[in-house]
């Protein structure tokens, strides 16, 4: 049988940013932990992509905020205690590593490094996020799907290819 390899191969991925902080409350405390993720704020910042010449390595990666505003989701039993405008904040980093036979022509590159990139390496990041919420006490939280592609092509049209000599 034929293999058919692919010019374009995932090498690896790393979690290389993680930091959760939760709003030391009592009452969010003895919550019963459930989050609806339709209340959390998702803010992604796609890292400038990288192509690293002596390897013919892609490298790209993602950084995202998961935040659980406190308006209306709790109350200070507390007078004269101020409640922080994030009950928790969980930041994440992925990078992951491509590589190729050569750098692409400019159309495909685009297409692949900017915007693929970001789309393969986003379901990580969800995982980790489920699982940190998972973790930290706040049950199973299903995050939305996010059209990363999208997201994409629409922050990374003026960003240019790091070239790494």
């Amino acid at each position: 049988m034929d293999e058919i390899k692919s010019s374009f191969q995932f090498i690896a991925y790393k979690i290389d940013h993680i930091n959760f902080d939760m709003y030391k409350n009592l009452s969010l405390l003895l919550s019963p932990g459930l989050v609806q993720a339709e209340k959390l704020n998702i803010k992604i910042n796609i890292r400038q992509p990288q192509f690293d010449k002596k390897n013919n390595f892609y490298i790209g990666g993602l950084n995202t905020i998961f935040e659980l505003p406190s308006k209306g989701n709790i109350t200070s039993s507390t007078p004269n205690v101020d409640i922080p405008e994030n009950l928790f904040t969980l930041t994440l980093g992925i990078a992951g590593v491509f590589r190729t036979e050569n750098r692409f022509e400019e159309n495909i590159e685009k297409n692949l490094v900017k915007h693929q990139i970001p789309a393969l390496l986003f379901p990580y990041i969800r995982s980790m996020a489920t699982n940190v919420f998972a973790n930290a006490g706040f049950g199973s939280v299903i995050l939305p799907l996010i059209n990363i592609h999208q997201v994409a092509v629409n922050t990374m049209k003026n960003i240019e290819i790091n070239v790494i000599e």
